[in-house]
């Protein structure tokens, strides 16, 4: 009853033209009742007619490809463009000062069937710098392909990859159009319409019984190594050796498994150049999409997204020449030279800072790790094969050391179960008889802090001489007094 005589209350009051403050009175007593309608965003006019002018001023500009401006839900401005038009509105939209919408938030597409261009792609952009997002729609229908944004936004490779999978799309001129989503073999596109809900078999279904039919007997009459997995086989043997399978010779080509990029000389470079560009790329969109130079949002971020690249399964392609460590460290400098207040510091001096060390004792710390589960952790029968315990009665370090292992090529020594060798066995004992990982892993963190904090001392104590003069500089290389004189006619004892 109250409720109900409330809104009578406001309405009367409208109704005769009372002021604004009767209208928000009658609001205010009639907020206490339940609400019935759903909740609407609030309708700005000074937003909206905003957003409405630079839609406008945008069509002005790019009358060719925009064929119609909307602002929906109050506060969302459409643009409407021809195919043709992708790269040019974008690249206006990401270059323009007025605009500036440097980063692709999202790419995705809608499928409706009854129309002629069954297919409309929708590009959300966002402008950091003016704090404001735009809607792009485009069409296009099964056969037509349009333009890819990759050359403007990087952010669109997976994006399309995703479409292109989902809804069959083809993106011309796109660097690696491949299906990222959908297993081995499928077939279709799952968020068509007409894709069918039953009665569909997958590709690992079909693939054993492929694999079998087709490549079982492959191995019969080659005399190396196969190796054999669902839809692919790898041949290993001499790389100076010309094999055939029937009358065609088979030709030795770099192998990238799992990310990681090997070439028949099982020289690990190329893949150190493409790990250091990947981490560049991403760098340089943190450095171009966050406005801030602080430590706190730097380094989570490098920690978080460039970093990952530098690491990732380390201990197959460890960097084999200084060259390829250099590159991989060059990253790193960039990055902590981006954080505000460190661009006049060394990089040893930045790394110390930070509290950071550089990518070659994280390789280390990383290889000492995977050592320690292979020798005494959860993956201690695989490291039976791999690793065998030196007879040596010396009491002196460690009571677990490794037998090294002998070579005759120089490129074994970088191999994992190599080189880990000998940095495993100068581990102090109480390193090495840790009962768990995590007990080893701050065990070995407070030795390193302890090895390393000398150096530091030593190295400062030295910068209070002359690098430039070490013979005269250096309390080691000082020279000597100059002998005793003794007259001719001294005593033997003087002498003495």
């Amino acid at each position: 009853m109250l409720a109900a005589a409330a809104r009578g209350l406001a309405r009367a009051a409208l109704r005769v033209g009372a002021g604004p403050a009767a209208a928000a009175q009658a609001r205010l007593a009639g907020s206490s009742a339940a609400e019935t309608r759903p909740t609407v965003r609030p309708k700005n006019e000074v937003e909206q007619k905003q957003l409405c002018a630079f839609g406008e001023y945008v069509a002005e500009i790019l009358p060719k490809y925009i064929q119609q401006v909307q602002v929906t839900c109050f506060n969302e401005l459409e643009l409407l463009i021809h195919p043709d038009g992708i790269i040019p509105v974008l690249t206006f939209l990401r270059d323009h000062t007025n605009a500036q919408f440097k980063s692709l938030a999202d790419l995705t597409a809608v499928d409706v069937p009854s129309r002629q261009y069954r297919f409309e792609i929708v590009y959300n952009l966002l402008s950091l710098r003016f704090n404001s997002r735009i809607r792009v729609k485009t069409y296009t229908d099964e056969l037509t392909p349009v333009d890819s944004a990759v050359s403007v936004h990087k952010a669109a490779n997976w994006y399309e990859r995703e479409v292109w999978d989902m809804y069959g799309v083809f993106f011309a001129n796109h660097p690696d159009l491949r299906r990222i989503l959908t297993d081995y073999g499928f077939e279709g596109h799952p968020f068509r319409k007409d894709f069918p809900l039953s009665g569909y078999v997958e590709g690992p279904v079909l693939a054993p019984v492929l694999f079998n039919i087709f490549i079982n007997n492959i191995e019969s009459g080659i005399e190396c190594t196969l190796s054999k997995f669902a839809v692919d086989t790898k041949l290993s043997g001499n790389p100076w050796y010309q094999y055939r399978l029937g009358d065609e010779g088979i030709g030795s080509s770099p192998v990238e498994d799992l990310g990681v990029l090997v070439d028949e000389k099982l020289d690990m470079s190329q893949h150190c150049v493409l790990a250091a560009q990947k981490a560049n790329r991403i760098l340089g969109c943190i450095k171009r999409s966050v406005a801030s130079r602080s430590r706190e949002m730097i380094l989570p971020l490098c920690s978080a997204l460039v970093r990952p690249h530098l690491e990732y399964c380390v201990q197959l392609w460890s960097p084999q020449h200084r060259k390829d460590m250099d590159l991989l460290e060059r990253v790193q400098r960039r990055a902590t030279k981006m954080i505000r207040g460190m661009e006049h510091l060394s990089c040893e001096e930045r790394l110390r800072e930070l509290g950071l060390f550089s990518l070659e004792k994280r390789k280390l710390w990383a290889d000492l790790i995977v050592a320690f589960q292979y020798v005494k952790g959860a993956y201690k029968k695989d490291g039976d094969r791999l690793f065998s315990r030196a007879c040596c009665n010396r009491t002196r370090g460690n009571g677990f050391k490794l037998k090294e292992g002998r070579f005759r090529l120089d490129i074994r020594e970088k191999f994992f179960m190599m080189r880990v060798v000998r940095h495993w066995n100068r581990l102090p004992r109480e390193v090495v008889d840790a009962p768990s990982l995590e007990t080893f892993k701050v065990r070995y963190d407070d030795e390193v802090k302890r090895v390393v904090a000398e150096p530091v001392e030593l190295s400062q104590e030295f910068r209070k001489f002359d690098l430039n003069s070490p013979w005269e500089a250096f309390p080691a290389y000082r020279a000597a007094p100059e002998p005793l004189k003794i007259e001719a006619g001294a005593k033997k004892e003087d002498a003495k």
